[in-house]
């Protein structure tokens, strides 16, 4: 069996106020030029279709748009999607009966019958070739599902034919880089592969961003389709895997995404404000591409301006923000002071201007403390009703 894995493209990402729509079909090009000439059994999306549970329809016409023409480059090839966490599990599912007719599978949550699991609706049998277990995005309590379903695909591959498990999670070990680990750790579960059981021949994951083949060399991680942020600094690739019967080790041969834009981070390690804005001037890089400036110190008043006016001489790159290395911070002074208890305790008003000088450098402005002022007592307004 030969498919193609792909996942986390993230449709729909506001990547600092600019839309990403451009770098989408970008990747959708190179991706259907790759189904074109392979012609695979099966192209397998590992969840984080879209940035939000919410996209907009511009984000869904996308979608719809390109699996469309995926589907038209191998006609035969069986297409299935499932859920991730930035996904609307019934959003995602709400068109899956259209989508049948393009040979496209979507699974958005795992599917019950009363109170057992609907396991059937998890098994994707490609005739001939092999058998897919979808299985979306789910906590921890749902490992069991897993094993079950290997349990029923064994009973059932009489021919020994490759099977394929697909899952979106943090698996216990990989390389988080390029995220904020904190955040994983904290908000998400990490799973060992040990509780996933064994009787797949390949795993295709989708959650984490950077692709890797994880210890066990069945498991792997296609990785993002582009940049999601400034923190990726790797190739991305979605990944051609071979599979000549069960048990047999999967050949992988990682395909290279081109990006349209790229990620810069200037100066590579943080130098004063007008240190930086000097590079920028002289090393401003030549390709398309989104940039940050690395600023160690204090930042001037009017650096937004300074910035602008610089920035407006590189018409091809788009300035995002700056991060700022403080080596007496009151702002990071502030953070390690602010736990949770404090935070309840601080005017949520005083609190976003404390974020907002630790994030800009620089005090938040009359207009915008006034906007959000409003919003507070907007919303005050409406616990009080």
């Amino acid at each position: 069996m030969r498919i193609i894995h792909t996942s986390d493209w993230h449709l729909g990402q506001d990547f600092y106020h600019y839309d990403r729509a451009e770098e989408h079909e970008f990747f959708f090009d190179q991706l259907c030029e790759l189904v074109e000439k392979e012609q695979p059994d099966a192209l397998l999306v590992s969840g984080d279709i879209y940035h939000t549970a919410t996209p907009s329809n511009a984000s869904m016409k996308l979608y719809t748009r390109n699996m469309v023409r995926i589907h038209e480059c191998c006609p035969s090839m069986a297409i299935i999607v499932t859920a991730g966490n930035h996904d609307s599990c019934s959003r995602l599912e709400s068109t899956d009966e259209v989508w049948r007719l393009a040979n496209v599978t979507v699974i958005g949550g795992v599917g019950r019958i009363d109170d057992d699991f609907n396991l059937e609706r998890h098994i994707i049998e490609i005739k001939g070739k092999g058998f897919i277990i979808a299985v979306p995005f789910v906590n921890s309590k749902f490992n069991d599902v897993f094993i079950k379903l290997q349990d029923v695909v064994n009973e059932r591959n009489v021919n020994n034919l490759p099977v394929v498990m697909m899952a979106h999670m943090a698996v216990s070990g990989c390389d988080f880089q390029g995220h904020d680990v904190s955040r994983l750790v904290g908000g998400f579960e990490s799973v060992d592969l040990k509780n996933l059981g064994d009787g797949y021949d390949y795993l295709a994951l989708g959650h984490i961003h950077r692709p890797q083949t994880l210890a066990n060399a069945k498991a792997r991680y296609s990785g993002s389709a582009i940049h999601v942020s400034f923190d990726e600094a790797f190739p991305h690739t979605v990944s051609l895997v071979e599979i000549a019967f069960h048990g047999a080790k999967p050949v992988v041969n990682e395909c290279r995404i081109n990006q349209k834009m790229h990620l810069y981070s200037i100066p590579s390690e943080s130098k004063p404000f007008d240190e930086v804005i000097r590079y920028l001037k002289d090393n401003a890089p030549k390709e398309l591409g989104y940039v940050r400036l690395m600023v160690k110190g204090e930042m001037p008043g009017n650096n937004l301006v300074q910035i602008q006016s610089v920035m407006s001489g590189f018409p091809h790159l788009k300035f995002c923000y700056v991060k700022l290395e403080r080596e007496h911070s009151f702002a990071q002074g502030e953070r390690r002071r602010i736990d949770v208890d404090k935070m309840k305790e601080i005017n949520p008003l005083e609190l976003a201007k404390i974020y907002f000088k630790s994030r800009f450098g620089t005090e938040m402005d009359q207009e915008k403390e006034k906007m959000l002022a409003e919003a507070i007592e907007s919303l005050n307004e409406m616990k009080r009703q």
